[in-house]
């Protein structure tokens, strides 16, 4: 029986020494688990907030465009591109087209672009009546095919149609503008 007493007692050691083990593991997780992340200080929880951007747009900030020079090539017009910037408060648009007319030595200098109208990326171009000088045909090519090219500049436009004094225009000399024009890129 003494052996059988001793197994029991040896037993019975085991199994509590099992049990505090068990026990000691448990409460170690719970006080430590593996997968909780560390609670953030009160300082690191303020700095990882997202905070709003704040962009101050100017309506007086000077505005990229691209000017354009007419090099003739015998028969053929080649446009010189360069930037240029809006000067602050002018419409981009309007100050390309009105900057190229100046360029012109064929155009009248009172000859102007008063306002634009874009729907469907199709901008309307309402000239004054001074754009509606005589002019030769490889003329007309210079100023029809440098305002198709500067609108082709825009992203927001992909055809032109002409006005003169909020009246449509069909023809410009022997150019046709019953329809608007496709801008060139």
């Amino acid at each position: 029986m003494g052996k059988k007493q001793n197994n029991k007692t040896t037993l019975a050691v085991v199994a509590i020494a099992a049990g505090a083990a068990a026990l000691a593991g448990t409460g170690y997780f719970v006080a430590n688990p593996m997968t909780a992340k560390p609670e953030p200080k009160q300082e690191q929880a303020a700095q990882k907030q997202d905070v709003p951007i704040k962009v101050d747009v100017r309506p007086d900030d000077p505005q990229k465009i691209t000017s354009l020079e007419p090099k003739l090539d015998g028969d053929d017009v080649k446009f010189v591109k360069s930037d240029d910037t809006a000067p602050a408060g002018e419409d981009p648009k309007l100050f390309a087209v009105n900057k190229y007319l100046d360029t012109l030595s064929i155009v009248p200098k009172d000859a102007k672009l008063l306002s634009y109208n874009i729907e469907d990326k199709v901008v309307t171009l309402n000239f004054n009546q001074a754009i509606m000088a005589g002019y030769g045909t490889s003329d007309e090519m210079v100023l029809v095919n440098g305002v198709l090219t500067l609108m082709g500049t825009f992203k927001d436009v992909d055809a032109v149609r002409f006005q003169v004094e909020g009246e449509s225009v069909d023809t410009f000399g022997s150019a046709d503008l019953s329809m608007p024009l496709k801008v060139l890129r």
